[in-house]
């Protein structure tokens, strides 16, 4: 049978170091991605969302929640408060010639 194996002290001070590391590049490289910034400015910018909930006050980026991102279509959750309350929107992009575009999205009360 095999022996249970305890991990070695530098193998966990490295997992502690590393995983915040990790996971802070892929926060960033992600909210400097163009699909990224094309759903933040349809957020902030889009009549029919700001006929719904009002002027936005500040848009969150639901980093643990969900996001998808493949090379043609990206979805992101976003937590928006605004004037009328708290709200999660969805965007759901598409891309054609190099360009985002948002395919659809969704409000839904937080």
């Amino acid at each position: 049978m095999w022996s249970l194996i305890l991990p070695k002290k530098r193998h966990v001070i490295a997992l502690f170091l590393f995983l915040p590391l990790f996971l802070s590049v892929l926060y960033i490289v992600t909210k400097n991605n163009p699909a990224y910034i094309a759903a933040e400015t349809y957020i902030s910018e889009d009549m029919r969302i700001s006929d719904s909930i009002g002027n936005t006050k500040r848009i969150d980026f639901n980093f643990w929640e969900g996001f998808n991102y493949t090379g043609s279509e990206a979805n992101f959750l976003f937590k928006v408060f605004s004037e009328k309350g708290i709200y999660t929107i969805e965007v759901n992009l598409g891309k054609t010639s190099g360009l985002w575009y948002v395919k659809s999205s969704e409000i839904r009360p937080h």
